[in-house]
C-alpha cells in the first residue's frame, strides 16, 4: 500500500536541524504553529523515512490572574510571584527540591535551534 501526501504550499517548509542533506529534523509551520518531524535513520530502521517521532507546537491562551486574595496573601507573595513570572518569561525559571536523599531539579527545556530552508 502506497500512501502519498504533500505540502500545501513550499513555504511551509521553515527550517531543519543537522546535515542540509541527512537532517535529523525537518520544521514546517502552519497557521502560524510549527511542526518538528524526528528523523532518526539509525534507531527507526522499521520506519521507511526513519522517523523518531513528531512535535506539534500547541496554540496557548493563558490568563494569568494575580491579584486575587488566594494567589499571593501579602506583599512578601506578590514579589515571589512577579520572580517566578519573569524568570518563566526569561526561560530560566527552575524548581529544586528534595526527593528522598536525592535533590531534583525541575527546570524548561532551551530553546531550540534550527537552520532556515536556505542554510
Amino acid at each position: 500500500m502506497k500512501i502519498f501526501t504533500h505540502r500545501q504550499s513550499r513555504d511551509q517548509f521553515v527550517g531543519y536541524q543537522g546535515d542540509k542533506g541527512v537532517p535529523h529534523a525537518i520544521v514546517f509551520v502552519h497557521h502560524d504553529l510549527h511542526i518538528e518531524i524526528q528523523i532518526d535513520r539509525k534507531n527507526c530502521r522499521n520506519d521507511i523515512a526513519g522517523i523518531k517521532g513528531v512535535i506539534i507546537e500547541s496554540a496557548l491562551t493563558t490568563i494569568v490572574d494575580c491579584e486575587d486574595s488566594i494567589a499571593v496573601v501579602d506583599v512578601y507573595d506578590k514579589i515571589q510571584l512577579n520572580r517566578n513570572w519573569l524568570s518563566l518569561m526569561k526561560g530560566n525559571l527552575e524548581a529544586r527540591f528534595m526527593k528522598g536523599n536525592k535533590t531534583i531539579v525541575r527546570k524548561l527545556h532551551p530553546d531550540r535551534i534550527y537552520n532556515s530552508k536556505n542554510g
